[in-house]
Formats: structure tokens, C-alpha cells, sequence
């Protein structure tokens, strides 16, 4: 709905903060409504089941928080300053502002027009909703959070234990270029957390065929395809294998 909405807006040069704001408090609402008509009971119990069993394993679950928690302050505390956000992954958000849309305008880094903009679209909505610098790391450290949740759900999917899904998270929130990464505007655990949501519902389709399965992969392809191009090469051997399960299920049916 975000990248739908960012381009219709952009058509219609009205990338402003009020038609930004007036979205988020829209979806929130439905959100909201959502939350309450179908999950709200099932959603606190589920939650309460999940801290008794994240207290059972605390040896590995206190320095994933820590690692979490820390990270967190950086990113607000520090402002972006890599020469990539310096050069083109603010540089355009700051351009898009201005001219109200995100079509194409003349510049000399070609990377503010080539490189997938999804992004840089979370990092416009963000900017004119805040108006500061303070928020543009959130979209990394955000990605790495639901990257470590995404882990343990694949484990859990593989018939991992609870042991197994807390190591597995672990293990990615422990990564010296995970945890730098997750303080920046590089685009690199943006493309990951699509990439595990990728495995995730290619492996839930596996054990459960489900259309809705393969609608969330298709969509965490397609926005990973739109948040950096190395989703193609990552993608493409499972692209093929999700081929194969499809080829067995349609000759079990037939």
C-alpha cells in the first residue's frame, strides 16, 4: 500500500505532509479496527506465551535485547553520514520532497534514478511525517528486528526447537556487518528482511500448499526485487525450487 500510494500521489504531485500524515492515520485506524475485530484476545495470549518462553532461554535472549536495545539508540542519537546516504539515498528523498512526486530529475549521480527506491520511499513517508534527521536509520534497524523474528519463524517452520529458533536469532543479531548496518541508510538488511520473508512463506507453502502462501512470497519478491537488484541472484535458486514444488503438487492433483 505504500509504494501504491507513494506513486499515486507522485502523479498527481502531492507528496506533501499533510496527504502523508492523512495516510498513516488512515491505515492506522483500519489497523486498528482490524486488530480489534479479529486478533485481540488470540494476540496478548500468544505475547504472554512468548515472554514465558523467551525467559526459559535467557542466556541468549538478554544479548539479542541488548543488541537490539543499543543499536536502537544509535541509530536515533546519530545522524546518517555515510558518503551513500550523503551522495544518493537522502539525497533523492530531499529532491522528492521538494518536487512533490518522485519522477525522474537531471542530476549527476545516475544512482538517485537507477537504484530500486523502496527504500528511499520509507525514508520520504518518515521525513514528512517527522520533518527531522533523527528517524532516516529506523528503516534499517526496523528491518533488522523483523529480520531476527524471521529467523526463528524459518527455524520454527524446519521443526527447529525453541533452543533452535532463539540461536537462530542469535546468530543474525550477533553479525559485526548485521549490527553496523542496522545504524545506517544502506539498503542491505531492508533487502534482507524480504529475502527471509521470501524463505519463510516458500517453506509454509511447502508444508501447507496455501494460495495466500504464495501470494506473501510473491510480494516479498517483488518488494525485495524493489529494494535492491542482488534480490534477483539470492532469489533465483529458490525461484527455481519453488518451481518444482508447484510441478509436484499440480501432478498429485492430477
Amino acid at each position: 500500500s505504500l509504494i501504491l500510494v507513494t506513486e499515486l500521489l507522485s502523479k498527481f504531485d502531492l507528496i506533501t505532509k499533510k496527504s502523508i500524515q492523512l495516510f498513516w492515520i488512515i491505515f492506522f485506524v483500519l489497523l486498528i479496527i482490524y486488530f480489534l475485530l479479529n486478533y485481540k484476545n488470540h494476540f496478548f495470549f500468544k505475547l504472554k506465551k512468548i515472554y514465558k518462553n523467551l525467559l526459559q532461554e535467557k542466556i541468549i535472549t538478554i544479548p539479542i535485547i541488548i543488541i537490539l536495545i543499543v543499536t536502537f539508540l544509535i541509530s536515533l542519537v546519530y545522524v546518517p553520514g555515510t558518503p551513500d546516504a550523503m551522495s544518493y539515498h537522502l539525497t533523492r528523498v530531499m529532491v522528492w520532497s521538494q518536487n512533490h512526486n518522485v519522477n525522474f530529475f537531471s542530476t549527476p549521480d545516475q544512482r538517485m534514478l537507477m537504484m530500486p527506491p523502496f527504500s528511499g520511499f520509507l525514508n520520504l513517508h518518515i521525513y514528512l511525517i517527522f520533518e527531522n534527521k533523527y528517524f532516516f536509520n529506523f528503516v534499517q534497524w526496523l528491518s533488522m528486528f523483523s529480520s531476527i523474528i524471521l529467523v526463528s519463524l524459518i527455524a520454527k517452520e524446519l521443526k527447529g526447537s525453541l533452543k533452535v529458533q532463539l540461536l537462530a536469532s542469535f546468530f543474525l543479531a550477533t553479525l559485526p556487518m548485521g549490527i553496523l548496518q542496522s545504524t545506517s541508510t544502506q539498503t542491505d538488511y531492508v533487502i534482507s528482511f524480504w529475502f527471509l520473508s521470501f524463505l519463510y512463506f516458500l517453506i509454509k507453502y511447502k508444508n501447507k500448499s496455501k494460495l495466500k502462501n504464495i501470494f506473501f512470497l510473491s510480494t516479498s519478491l517483488g518488494i525485495g526485487i524493489l529494494s535492491k537488484q542482488t534480490m534477483f541472484f539470492f532469489s533465483f535458486p529458490f525461484i527455481i525450487l519453488f518451481y518444482f514444488i508447484i510441478k509436484k503438487e499440480s501432478i498429485k492433483i492430477t
